[in-house]
């Protein structure tokens, strides 16, 4: 399933078969719902299913004399341990900042050990940003790379979220999600959300099933409803 996929089924839940007829009122309504969905998903997933949805591997390009280096934005944390690509050798999590920092102090390393310098430990960091997001992460590592290689790095991610204008363009962001989670999961999630959410859903006939599906997808992970009001959703929409 792509996202456009995904898009077109959710705007048919709301009536709307035809390619280009929904008001951007309701194409907004069906953004957020999978917006949503994903947040449901990344939060309530077990820790132990977590790997096909929150987890990725980011290989990042270390530059000779260069110790300091800022994650991708939806990065939010580091899960050791952290590998040299070159020959798998482990790069071992500091407990503290000064451990990187003062790392030639407390292992007595001189100048002249520098010559073939790899990184043998690395901190993360919180960096304040200027940006609605407010954190970002980096990456502290010592000893500095004396040149030029590559660290495998695996990151545990935000959810995913979309505007309405890259949703909707042409070549929408993939939706991040395997094939059959983004069938049995995502969308019966994010359908039933959007019956809750948008006053352009009116098959209120549909609302049981749509409920039920919406359930299953929870079950299927381990996931308790995380909305209080679910299993009053078919009342309130219908005095709607």
């Amino acid at each position: 399933m792509t996202a456009n996929d995904l898009k077109q089924r959710m705007l048919r839940i709301l009536g709307y078969n035809t390619v280009g007829t929904a008001p951007d009122a309701a194409v907004d309504d069906v953004t957020q719902a999978v917006n949503q969905a994903y947040q449901i998903l990344w939060s309530n997933v077990p820790i132990g299913q977590r790997t096909h949805y929150t987890r990725r591997i980011d290989q990042l390009s270390l530059v000779a004399g260069t110790n300091s280096y800022q994650l991708a934005e939806d990065v939010q944390s580091v899960l050791p341990p952290v590998r040299l690509t070159r020959d798998d050798r482990t790069v071992l999590p500091a407990s503290h900042k000064a451990e990187v920092i003062n790392y030639g102090f407390v292992t007595g390393r001189t100048v002249s050990d520098a010559k073939n310098d790899r990184p043998q430990t690395y901190y993360t960091e919180r960096v304040a940003q200027n940006q609605d997001d407010g954190t970002r992460i980096r990456l502290l590592l010592a000893p500095t790379p004396s040149s030029a290689e590559t660290l495998d790095v695996e990151v545990e991610i935000s959810a995913p979220e979309f505007s309405t204008s890259d949703f909707c363009s042409e070549t929408p962001p993939g939706l991040r999600i395997p094939h059959d989670y983004a069938e049995s999961l995502l969308f019966p999630i994010a359908a039933f959300l959007l019956a809750g959410r948008s006053s352009y859903f009116t098959q209120q006939e549909k609302i049981q099933t749509l409920q039920a599906d919406y359930q299953r997808a929870l079950a299927s992970v381990g996931a308790s409803d995380p909305l209080p009001t679910a299993s009053k959703l078919s009342q309130t929409t219908g005095d709607n």
